[in-house]
C-alpha cells in the first residue's frame, strides 16, 4: 500500500494518495480505482517529461536544433548568453565564433565529449583562432549525480584557473577521464563514485600542475567562486538549458552530444555568417 512518505515533491499526488490510503465512508470502490488511475498518468507524465526529448534517442542528441542551424533555418533557438571575464575561456578573444559550454564535471555525457571530441576541437577550431570556448556551471540533472561533488569540482576548477589556465585544462582533463561515459546508453547508471574530498582536489591540482597549492587549498576552503557558480546556474535557467552538456555556438542553442561532423557544421556555418 502507498504511504504518505511516497508521495515525493508532488502536492497533488500527495493528496491522492492521501484519499486512497485514507479513505472515509462515502468513498467507493470505484473513486479509489480513478484515483489509482489518476496517480499513474500522473506519473507517466512527470517521467515523460524527465527523461523524454533527447534520452529516448539513446544519446543526449537535439536533432531539431541542430539540423536548423546547420541548414541556416531560423527555426533553431536564438539566445544571448553574456561572458565577462569571471568566464573560463579558450582561444582568442575576438574569434568570430563563441561556443559557450554549460556543464560540469560529473556528466558522463560532457566526459564523452571531453574523450572524443575536445582534442580535435582544440586543435581545428580554437588553437586556429576560429572558436572560442567558454566553461559555464551549470548543476547536475541527472539522479545519480552529486550536486555536491559536481559544485566541489567546480569550485577547485576555478581556484585553479585564477592560476594557471594551462593547469585548469589540465585538470579538466584528468577529472573527466574517471567519469564512466555513456558506451552503452540502454545500460544501467553506473553508481556515483565516493564523495569528493579535500585530498582528492589537492591531488588533482598537483597533478595538474598548480604553482600554489596552499593558495588553491585556502581558495576552495573559503568557496571564493561560490557566487560566479550561482550566476551560472541562473544564466542557465534563463537561456533554458535542459541538458548537460547544452551547448551555445554563435548564438544558437544546441542542447547534448551532437556527433563530430555535425558539431563542426553548426561551427562552420557560425563562422560563414559573420
Amino acid at each position: 500500500m502507498f504511504t504518505i512518505r511516497q508521495c515525493f515533491s508532488s502536492v497533488k499526488l500527495c493528496s491522492i494518495l492521501r484519499s486512497v490510503e485514507e479513505p472515509t465512508p462515502n468513498h467507493s470502490s470505484r473513486f479509489i480505482i480513478l484515483a489509482i488511475v489518476i496517480i499513474v498518468v500522473l506519473v507517466g507524465i512527470g517521467f515523460y517529461a524527465r527523461h523524454g526529448t533527447s534520452q529516448q534517442l539513446g544519446a543526449k542528441v537535439a536533432q531539431p536544433l541542430t539540423t536548423a542551424a546547420v541548414a541556416g533555418d531560423e527555426t533553431g533557438a536564438r539566445v544571448a548568453v553574456p561572458v565577462d571575464s569571471s568566464d573560463i575561456t579558450l582561444g582568442q578573444a575576438n574569434a568570430p565564433v563563441t561556443m559557450i559550454a554549460f556543464t560540469n564535471f560529473t556528466s558522463p555525457y560532457y566526459a564523452q565529449f571531453q574523450q572524443q571530441d575536445f582534442a580535435q576541437l582544440a586543435q581545428d577550431d580554437i588553437a586556429s583562432g576560429k572558436v572560442k570556448y567558454v566553461l559555464k556551471y551549470v548543476p547536475p540533472l541527472d539522479v545519480n549525480e552529486d550536486p555536491a561533488d559536481a559544485e566541489s569540482l567546480a569550485e577547485a576548477g576555478k581556484c585553479i584557473n585564477a592560476q594557471s589556465s594551462d593547469a585548469f585544462w589540465k585538470y579538466v582533463t584528468a577529472v573527466l577521464a574517471k567519469v564512466p561515459t555513456p558506451t552503452d546508453p540502454s545500460a544501467s547508471p553506473a553508481p556515483s563514485p565516493s564523495p569528493v574530498t579535500t585530498a582528492q582536489l589537492l591531488t588533482y591540482a598537483r597533478q595538474a600542475g598548480v604553482p600554489k597549492l596552499e593558495e588553491f587549498t585556502t581558495c576552495i576552503n573559503a568557496h571564493t567562486y561560490q557566487h560566479d557558480l550561482a550566476a551560472n546556474a541562473q544564466e542557465a535557467i534563463s537561456t533554458g538549458v535542459i541538458d548537460v552538456p547544452t551547448f551555445v555556438i554563435g548564438g544558437r542553442l544546441v542542447g547534448g552530444v551532437v556527433p563530430r561532423e555535425q558539431l563542426q557544421q553548426i561551427i562552420d556555418t557560425a563562422a560563414n555568417s559573420k
